[in-house]
């Protein structure tokens, strides 16, 4: 039977050979931690009252820093009850939840810890670029399609919408937020101009832009639709001519609330 202390020793010597170990890393635990904490994990096991016969796993950390990045070192071992030996199966570092596992045959498929803090590094940098590239993707097919609805509906051009879109996702994606509200305004050449307010909504998880309401303005009248489909956008020209009607329709209003003078029409003949 192999003595603990000696097991202990050998698996805490690979791992300091390799640059595993909390000053090196600068771990915020004090030098030696890690070994105590195998030690306990491996005395836990042989301290049950019923021992399996067979290998037991167990699973460490050792948290390190290079730089400005944080990243996470689990090693995974094997306990064989049956003579005491406890080997190590598997390395995986962490960095912003990016994970790279390595396989462990014997000590020299260990790689060192600046080694593999590197390739986890590179993984993390080609994932994101990815990622952002597939985002982006899905910004631009957003807008493109939301600047061509309005466009064609008669509210500006294509390029003028897209300008938008990109100065406010530029401004309002530096609150970091999951969903930020903006406003378009944009009123026509028309005199008295249409004053047309177009609010969205943009969730930048999804990506997700949803147009909640256009609100219209035109000679003191207006009006707001909420939630418009395609479909429920009116010209400007149609919706000058609604308000306008609305225009009329409050005169006529307002001259039926006026009160009887008591005057009466006289014809000449």
């Amino acid at each position: 039977m192999k003595e603990i202390d000696w097991i202990i020793q050998e698996q805490s010597k690979l791992l300091k050979s390799k640059g595993y170990n909390e000053t090196k890393l600068n771990s915020p635990e004090i030098e030696g931690s890690y070994k105590l904490h195998l030690k306990d994990a491996v005395q836990d096991i042989l301290d049950r009252d019923a021992v399996s016969v067979g290998n037991e796993k167990i699973q460490l950390r050792l948290i390190g820093y290079f730089g400005t990045d944080k990243v996470s070192f689990t090693f995974q071992y094997d306990f064989d009850t049956t003579d005491n030996s406890l080997t190590l199966q598997q390395v995986e570092a962490t960095l912003n939840k990016i994970s790279l596992p390595v396989k462990i045959e014997n000590g020299r498929d260990l790689w060192k810890a600046d080694e593999l803090f590197q390739r986890v590094k590179q993984l993390e940098g080609a994932l994101n670029n990815h990622l952002n590239k597939e985002w982006n993707d899905k910004i631009e097919k957003l807008f493109t399609g939301q600047a061509h609805i309005l466009a064609t509906k008669g509210y500006a051009n294509e390029i003028k919408w897209t300008e938008k879109f990109q100065k406010l996702l530029a401004a309002h994606l530096s609150q970091e937020a999951d969903k930020v509200s903006f406003r378009v305004i944009l009123r026509s050449h028309n005199r008295p101009p249409l004053e047309s307010r177009f609010h969205f909504t943009f969730h930048p998880p999804g990506p997700i832009l949803t147009l909640n309401s256009i609100f219209y303005k035109h000679e003191g009248m207006t009006r707001i639709i909420h939630y418009p489909r395609e479909k429920d956008i009116p010209l400007p020209a149609v919706m000058i001519d609604r308000l306008m009607m609305d225009k009329k329709i409050a005169t006529a209003k307002e001259i039926a609330k006026l009160p009887d003078t008591g005057a009466s029409l006289k014809i000449k003949r």
